[in-house]
Order: C-alpha cells, then sequence, then structure tokens
C-alpha cells in the first residue's frame, strides 16, 4: 500500500483572503494617518510660535530692555507668518513663513481682532504689550491658525502675565 504524504500549507483560497485582509485594512489606515499627520504639522507650526514667543520674552528680561524685541505678524506675498528681532538694535531678524497650506486667520489682543501687521513686545519682566505709540497698558494675546479650509484650528495664547499655551480650537 502507498501511502500519500500530505503536504502542509496554505492553498490559494486562504492567501487571497489574507490579501484582501491586509488590503481593507492599509484602506483603513491611510486616511487616518494622513489626518495625524496634518494634526501633527499644525501642532508644530504652533510650538514654533510658542518657543519664539518664549524667546523674544527670554530676550526681553535678559537684556532687560522694555521694547527692543519686538514680534510682528504680517501676510508676506502668498501667505502669512511673523517677525522677529534677535539682537537689541533689531538688526537681526527672524522671519517664518507658514506653509501654504497653514494661515494665520485670526489676531486678537485683548480679546479684539486686529488687522495685519501688528506687532506686540515684552517688557523686562515678560509681560506682553502692544506697540502702539503712548501705549503702556499690559495685553493678551491670541494667534489662530488654521489649515485652509478650517478643516484643523489651533490657538497660541499670551496671557496677561506673560505665560504662553496652546488651545485645539478645531482637531
Amino acid at each position: 500500500m502507498k501511502f500519500f504524504k500530505r503536504h502542509s500549507g496554505f492553498t490559494l483560497i486562504e492567501i487571497l483572503i489574507v490579501f484582501a485582509i491586509i488590503i481593507i485594512m492599509a484602506g483603513l489606515a491611510v486616511p487616518l494617518s494622513s489626518d495625524y499627520v496634518s494634526s501633527r504639522q499644525l501642532y508644530n507650526i504652533a510650538t514654533q510660535l510658542q518657543q519664539d514667543l518664549l524667546l523674544v520674552q527670554n530676550s526681553a528680561i535678559t537684556h532687560s530692555t522694555e521694547s527692543n524685541f519686538p514680534i510682528t505678524f504680517n501676510t508676506f506675498k502668498s501667505s502669512s507668518g511673523y517677525e522677529y528681532a534677535t539682537d537689541e538694535a533689531g538688526t537681526k531678524k527672524v522671519t517664518r513663513t507658514l506653509p501654504s497650506s497653514v494661515n494665520i486667520y485670526d489676531v486678537k489682543v485683548n480679546g479684539t481682532s486686529v488687522t495685519l501687521p501688528v506687532s506686540v513686545n515684552f517688557d523686562n519682566q515678560g509681560i506682553l504689550h502692544k506697540r502702539l505709540t503712548g501705549d503702556t497698558g499690559t495685553c493678551t494675546l491670541e494667534v489662530d491658525i488654521q489649515f485652509t479650509g478650517g478643516t484643523k484650528q489651533i490657538k497660541v495664547v499670551v496671557s496677561q502675565i506673560g505665560r504662553v499655551s496652546i488651545e485645539w480650537i478645531k482637531n
């Protein structure tokens, strides 16, 4: 009597089912990962702004100056952004231009929307002031950043005592 050896392995049907499951899972993962990537991009831009505000604040405190380190929010050619001075004389400036898919859609000083360009500065104690002639009062600042189309929105807030924080508006 001859015994046939049975070979263990996968049938074509089993392999096709596994491939179908992998394709379905990949189809679900792509939209989720692109949403995550866009959220991270917006959060990274807000974090960069937060760090730049803290740098300007620390420069004003370190140099014991009232108005030599302004930060100005503006619109550049086809996008928005901001610039700030890195030295007391104001000759060295850093300009941050946001990607074309992201823009600063609202800047509020003391809760009121202002038109760009707008400049603010920190005093020698780290408290924020709006740069106006004769304006000596402290202020709050809110910079709202969003993807074009408004799908995701984030806000960078500077409180009256100089605390800089990030808050999601629409994630």
